[in-house]
């Protein structure tokens, strides 16, 4: 490459790593068109698939339970009964993302316990109405599983780089 300003004869050369994320399956978008294959066959070297976050309850909790409001009580702490359900239900389209929006609609000086389900959805009322939480488990559906969601988060150490 050549700097603005530098000789024609003069070149440089940098040795360069394209790292690219999207929501989006671009080899979907390829095959439909919506995404240039010439540029898909530069970038796909190497492609790190990461679940999304809807899938990975336990990072979910992690975060909740790092997290903390304004009045120094971590998240975690600070949901009541019925509340944790409601998150781990939520679709989280937009992965971290909104679920650091969430924290930060949440009432900043609330007391341990003391956010109700309804502060949980109210918190969540800026998501598109698709992407509210699913109610309770109902008759043919199965109930979550709790305690092993809890172990798996107490387990997990963030296990960076494994979902390749």
């Amino acid at each position: 490459y050549r700097r603005l300003g530098d000789r024609w004869e003069a070149r440089r050369h940098a040795h360069v790593h394209l790292v690219c994320a999207t929501l989006k399956d671009l080899p979907a978008e390829v095959a439909r068109r919506a995404f240039r294959e010439d540029l898909w066959n530069r970038i796909n070297v190497v492609v790190v698939r990461v679940p999304p976050l809807k899938d990975r309850p336990e990072d979910i909790v992690a975060f909740l339970k790092q997290r903390t409001l304004d009045n120094g009580i971590a998240v975690s702490n600070a949901l009541g009964p019925g509340c944790l359900e409601i998150l781990l239900r939520h679709d989280w389209p937009g992965n971290f993302r909104d679920l650091a929006k969430f924290r930060l609609r949440l009432p900043q000086d609330a007391a341990a316990g003391s956010v109700t389900p309804s502060a949980c959805r109210e918190a969540l009322a800026g998501m598109p109405a698709e992407d509210l939480p699913r109610p309770a488990a109902g008759a043919g559906e199965a109930p979550l599983d709790w305690a092993g969601i809890t172990a798996r988060a107490a387990a997990s150490g963030r296990r960076g780089g494994q979902h390749i």
